[in-house]
């Protein structure tokens, strides 16, 4: 689970169906879309990242969102 599930699952359910409409509304995105990438079984398309980033004022960044994102633009992993 990544930073960005685990801010979702600790919410209630009404504070998550709330916030999950509000990021829909702001990425121009369906909510099923948006519950896809809480319950991980969709990653966010890294084109709409920026704007998951800015939703969340750069409390969750975009390497929480997508840990692959190194391994997506450079094609390794990266050292640590």
């Amino acid at each position: 689970m990544n930073k960005f599930q685990q801010h979702f699952s600790k919410m209630s359910d009404s504070q998550r169906a709330k916030s999950a409409n509000e990021l829909a509304e702001f990425t121009g995105k369906s909510i099923n879309t948006v519950y896809n990438w809480i319950s991980g079984r969709k990653n966010p398309n890294i084109y709409i990242i920026p704007s998951i980033e800015e939703f969340f004022s750069g409390r969750i960044k975009a390497k929480d969102i997508r840990p692959d994102l190194y391994e997506i633009f450079f094609g390794k992993k990266k050292r640590r």
